[in-house]
């Protein structure tokens, strides 16, 4: 691994002495003297990193997340046709527009021409970004009045059919900003289902049990609605965001060959059919004030319902066999507050303060084969003081808080109180080199859904339950990363991760009902430990009408205790893209990920290979691709765990694995006018289910 780093390396720089000179940024150069002087692109700073995206990387992109992928950052891994961004380390990134949260509709109905830079920072000490590890945000020209509508369809095809119609539209007068979101998305495909090759060592002998997946039948229609109001005053800037979700799934069907070696009972068919109906409410403040004696505060609070039904039923051709039903509807609350504060000192010290509080009250009520009601409570305070120091060189961000979580399944109560800690550091000898490092130790907290007390079937042999005494179990993380920018041709980031957890949860399996069967029940048992070591090498070639990512990756993991696994396998991404006047061309070469969780599951997936065409104009953009053009079948991903008592190999089967087609074309309606500082949707807040699973 370490001489294809260094061969890779050594190959991008001696490109890079050969490169024709870089595209211009949006601001021109500057002639002094008879010299001309290029206008970076990219520069270091102690709190992160700024870009500046060319014009030539906006007109091509679709929406902030093309924007991204086209700047090819190597600190970032973006995948725009999944909407999402992390850091090189695996990271999660919270994205912001203007300092104001933004959600994924925002980023996704973005006029790329609007933006002007991009930084990408780590743990800034601006209360409007709320205590964020990792922040994108876009620095976008806002306007005086008006604004502007798009318009958006993208369509797959050939594997499965999906449509998603949206419209985004933001409009300000004066001092107010208003965003509005709608969108409908319908889905469907015969292919979703997993194969599964189970063993059950019972007292009466081994067992095996095959499922061989042949079909299913699954349709989804989704209405999510959206609006945001922003007041920008003197010192102040409120926003409020409100939004619901529909969500109906009338089929979630899959059908097949069931084999089971006891009684001979093989050639049989078995059909696993269930629906689910969603609905969510969801309203989201964001209040920042700047106080006297340079003080600011930012206040975040949220409020979040959801209405869940999930039926399923599970039935066998066996003779004498029964259907097993499980029925589970859902009424969740939840209530969020973050307090984030902060008091600058002089220009190198500050002292800032992150509190956090939150309330979950979720009911669980199942009908069928195993009825039972759950009724849920959970509670969470953290509190933590932070300390800032930047200079021109070196920042250094150090906090130690104290958390604690309270939960009550059924009037049966559990807490706990731990304490929590994160120190970061950054050396930046001049604007083209940065280096960062990062220690944290922190509490993984357990699922509601994984405390729950009801034992369910999930088939003629298995059975499932959680476990009210779960414990929540500590981690500690470690990063080291180096950002080196030379120039506009060649950039480079270089990274190192380790993650470890100890006394974590894992699935256990025991023999049930008389030796007859088996449950899945869980427990807290052995350490997981996760190391990652790569590069990610970005390359401009042809005055910067060609752009090559590269980034060769090793992971290290290992486990103990129940489950006792070591496993080092390597990764390799290649991206091309090439711009030629209204048009750009993109492919990507992907090697299948493979992993261990931390319950000890080994997860390999499917090398990736695809690309892209698009073409734009100041109103229009198309973009036409094909993905996964190496694989010819639905096979996505295989799972496979062993213990003594059970053991399984999961192969899922899912239709964006095979070889389709993506056709998107947007259309954006301007009007009003833009000025050169700043303004944005926050969409309802991601929620964990108790239903258990």
């Amino acid at each position: 691994m370490k001489r294809m780093i260094l061969y890779i390396s050594a190959m991008a720089v001696a490109l890079a002495g050969w490169a024709a000179e870089p595209e211009a940024a949006d601001t021109a150069a500057v002639e002094l003297k008879g010299v001309e002087i290029e206008a970076r692109m990219q520069k270091a700073t102690t709190e992160g990193l700024t870009y500046t995206p060319s014009s030539r990387q906006k007109k091509a992109a679709a929406n902030g997340y093309w924007l991204l992928n086209n700047m090819a950052i190597p600190s970032l891994m973006v995948s725009p046709t999944e909407a999402s961004v992390a850091t090189t380390l695996g990271e999660d990134v919270s994205l912001f527009v203007n300092y104001l949260p933004a959600s994924k509709d925002e980023v996704d109905g973005m006029r790329p021409e609007d933006v002007r830079r991009i930084d990408v920072l780590r743990s800034p000490s601006d209360p409007r970004f709320g205590g964020a590890l990792v922040v994108v945000n876009f620095i976008v020209r806002p306007y005086e009045y008006g604004g502007y509508t798009k318009l958006t369809d993208q369509e797959y095809s050939l594997s499965f059919l999906s449509n998603t119609a949206s419209v985004y539209s933001k409009f300000a007068h004066k001092k107010w900003t208003f965003d509005l979101s709608v969108e409908g998305e319908f889905y469907h495909d015969e292919h979703t289902g997993s194969s599964s090759e189970e063993r059950y060592e019972l007292p009466a002998g081994t067992v095996t049990r095959n499922e061989i997946f042949t079909g299913g039948n699954q349709t989804s229609n989704s209405f999510p609605v959206g609006f945001r109001a922003v007041y920008s005053g003197d010192g102040f800037q409120i926003s409020n965001s409100a939004g619901f979700q529909f969500v109906r799934q009338p089929r979630l069907d899959a059908d097949g060959i069931l084999d089971i070696s006891r009684e001979d009972m093989d050639g049989y068919a078995y059909s696993n059919t269930g629906d689910r109906t969603k609905r969510q409410a969801w309203w989201t403040g964001a209040y920042y004030f700047t106080l006297p004696h340079d003080i600011s505060l930012n206040l975040a609070p949220s409020f979040n319902y959801i209405n869940n039904f999930m039926g399923s039923e599970y039935s066998t051709s066996v003779p004498g066999s029964t259907a097993i039903i499980s029925d589970a509807r859902e009424r969740d609350y939840q209530s969020r507050l973050t307090v984030t504060a902060l008091k600058k000192f002089d220009g190198k010290n500050s002292l800032g303060l992150d509190i956090l509080g939150f309330y979950q009250n979720d009911k669980v009520g199942y009908t069928g084969t195993n009825p039972a009601e759950n009724i849920f409570d959970y509670g969470a305070f953290a509190a933590a003081p932070k300390y800032f120091f930047n200079s021109s060189k070196f920042s250094l961000t150090a906090d130690a808080g104290i958390a604690a979580e309270w939960t009550s399944i059924n009037g049966v109560k559990k807490t706990d109180v731990y304490p929590y800690a994160h120190l970061q550091g950054s050396f930046v000898p001049n604007d083209k080199n940065r280096l960062f490092g990062y220690f944290q130790y922190a509490t993984n907290s357990t699922d509601l859904s994984d405390r729950s007390p009801n034992v369910l079937r999930s088939n003629e042999l298995m059975y499932r339950t959680g476990n009210p005494g779960l414990d929540n179990y500590r981690h500690i993380t470690a990063r080291v990363s180096y950002d080196w920018m030379p120039s506009n041709m060649f950039m480079m980031n270089v990274f190192a991760e380790y993650y470890g957890c100890i006394d974590r949860i894992v699935p256990v399996y025991d023999l049930y009902d008389g030796g007859n069967a088996v449950i899945r029940r869980l427990e807290n048992s052995g350490n997981y430990n996760r190391g990652n070591l790569g590069l990610q090498a970005v390359l401009y070639l042809i005055n910067r009408k060609l752009t090559l990512v590269v980034a060769p990756t090793q992971h290290f993991f290992r486990s103990t205790g129940f489950y006792n696994f070591r496993h080092n396998p390597m990764g390799l991404r290649i991206t091309p893209t090439f711009y030629a006047g209204s048009f750009f061309f993109q492919g990507w070469f992907k090697t299948a990920e493979k992993s261990m969780s931390e319950s000890g599951v080994w997860i390999e997936g499917r090398h990736s290979l695809g690309v892209y065409a698009g073409w734009n104009n100041s109103n229009w953009n198309v973009l036409v691709g094909a993905q996964n053009i190496l694989n010819y079948d639905y096979l996505s991903s295989t799972k496979s765990l062993s213990s003594p008592v059970y053991s399984y190999m999961t192969q899922s089967y899912t239709t964006g694995s095979k070889w389709s087609v993506a056709f998107r074309v947007s259309y954006t309606i301007s009007y009003g006018k833009r000025l050169d500082s700043y303004d944005t949707l926050k969409d309802g807040s991601s929620s964990t289910s108790a239903i258990l699973k």
